[in-house]
Order: C-alpha cells, then structure tokens, then sequence
C-alpha cells in the first residue's frame, strides 16, 4: 500500500513567483529556491533587507491576525496555533472548548495533525 501511495507523488518545481511586485523581494526568493541541502540561504545579508516586524504593525493591519505564517516545527505552529485560537476566541466572545482525557478509535485520528 504504501510503495502504491508514493509511486503516486507528483514533484512539483517551484520555480516562478507571482505574487510579489517587489524586484528585490523576487529576487531574495530565488536565492531561497535551492535543492542543495548543503546551502543555507538566509544570510545576514538577505535578512538585513527586511524590517523587523513591531508589535505596532500588527496592531495596525488586522490582516495581520490570519496571515499564512511557515515554521519548521510543528511545536511551534502548535504554539502560534494556540495563541491565535485565544485572540480569536477573545475578539469574537466564543469560548475555547477543550478535553483532558485523551481521545481514542477512528474519531481521534481524524483530530490529529
């Protein structure tokens, strides 16, 4: 089952970028577009031509609030998971239902990331 499952994989080549207007922007990202695993392309330099991200302007721009946002660990995706839940729930008077004992059967491994 499992030999059928990745037979199926399609590779997909990420190679252009649409959305981005910024020429500088573009071209950082085509550095990060590498396959080499022996490559680290976040350099001083390439972060230096970004502003860090203030409080202030989140406050501002309520898109902020459900932007797409890329971890590399899922404790940490939990993390920010769990503080969005918590504005969210807050913002719109919803409360945040959660269970102690540990769930179980085919029920629970539909819940599971």
């Amino acid at each position: 089952v499992a030999y059928r499952f990745f037979t199926a994989f399609r590779l997909f080549h990420l190679d252009v970028q649409y959305r981005s207007l910024d020429t500088i922007h573009s071209e950082n990202l085509s550095l990060l577009r590498t396959s080499d695993p022996t490559v680290y392309p976040f350099t001083r330099a390439l972060l230096s031509q970004y502003k860090k991200l203030r409080s202030s302007d989140v406050l501002s721009d309520p898109l902020w609030l459900i932007a797409p946002v890329v971890v590399l660990f899922n404790q940490l995706r939990h993390a920010i998971n769990l503080e969005a839940l918590k504005m969210f729930s807050k913002a719109a008077g919803f409360p945040i239902l959660c269970w102690r004992n540990s769930l179980h059967g085919t029920n629970a491994a539909l819940l599971t990331s």
